[in-house]
């Protein structure tokens, strides 16, 4: 309850003089219309505030949806570079081990299956058992690099294609990277971020206002509440003084009047309600009227009487003479 319904709750209605009521009552409405010209200004700095809020939040998904693609083209790029560096593990191992291509590898392997295959007429040439196992492990061994070097081979164009694929992210993060700077340059220009790039914490600050002008028109219904629950007290006790007031007899207050009597502050109340004040001057004036008839009428008697002595006075004289 603010201040101003408190003062006005306070007030011992019963005991207070009528006039006082009516003035009483005139200050709770100003106060409510005060109150209600004050909620409808926070009610439209709310709305204001959350559109500057929307605006700001839907710029803000503008910038997290770049990131967000931001963030998927980096765990892309991530994952071909740690493919490239697995894929180039082995290419690279295998290389260490056996170094020539596959194809030449391939080759040897033919010339060693012909002399292995291959009996000559020269008997002179004819290999030695040890010579002959010699190729045989040859031939061995040059199966297991050949397959080993196919995997190598293999590994380095998958290699190959994961670098590739990688460049291709890298473009797109440039890319991005572009359209973000663009787009963080034009918010810096609207109104709404006051010329300075869109935050979360500035979001917030926003949103703590909101959250502060919702707290003042809470205060304001309840201020607002208060004072008519007072106004209303206030109009039971003037109506009701008006009936106590109605009970007095015009009549006996016009009667008090005439015979000079001091009338109360609820007679004369009544006297103002029921334009008795008129009646009485009138009243007045006609008894002052009368007055002044009679006071005509007591010298015109006696300026009559003296012209009826005179009268006699010739009519005796008439009967002396007579």
């Amino acid at each position: 309850m603010s201040d101003v319904s408190e003062n006005k709750s306070d007030v011992d209605l019963e005991n207070m003089e009528f006039e006082e009521i009516v003035q009483l009552k005139r200050e709770i409405q100003s106060d409510i219309q005060s109150n209600e010209k004050r909620f409808k200004e926070h009610l439209e700095d709310r709305r204001n505030q959350i559109e500057i809020v929307k605006t700001l939040r839907e710029m803000m998904k503008e910038v997290d949806s770049m990131d967000e693609e931001r963030r998927e083209l980096l765990n892309e790029f991530n994952g071909y570079r740690k493919k490239a560096e697995e894929l180039k593990k082995i290419r690279d191992s295998v290389n260490n081990l056996v170094p020539p291509p596959s194809e030449i590898l391939e080759k040897w392997i033919m010339k060693n299956y012909e002399n292995l295959t291959t009996i000559n007429n020269d008997l002179t040439t004819v290999p030695t058992l040890e010579r002959e196992k010699d190729l045989f492990k040859k031939f061995f061994e040059l199966q297991i690099c050949i397959k080993r070097k196919r995997e190598s081979e293999k590994a380095h164009l998958e290699y190959i294609k994961n670098i590739t694929k990688l460049r291709e992210v890298a473009k797109k993060l440039d890319t991005q990277r572009e359209e973000k700077e663009k787009n963080m340059s034009e918010m810096e220009n609207k109104t709404e971020s006051e010329g300075k790039v869109v935050s979360r914490k500035e979001i917030k600050k926003i949103s703590k206002k909101i959250s502060s002008i919702d707290k003042k028109l809470d205060e304001l219904k309840l201020e607002r509440n208060d004072l008519k629950s007072n106004l209303l007290k206030t109009k039971k006790i003037l109506k009701k003084k008006n009936l106590s007031n109605k009970k007095i007899s015009l009549a006996e207050i016009k009667t008090k009047i005439d015979e000079g009597e001091i009338l109360d502050i609820s007679e004369f109340g009544v006297l103002l309600d029921q334009g008795g004040l008129s009646g009485i001057k009138q009243n007045r004036i006609k008894k002052s009227d009368s007055k002044n008839k009679e006071n005509k009428k007591r010298k015109m008697r006696r300026f009559g009487n003296t012209k009826r002595k005179a009268r006699k006075g010739n009519s005796a004289a008439l009967r002396g003479n007579e």
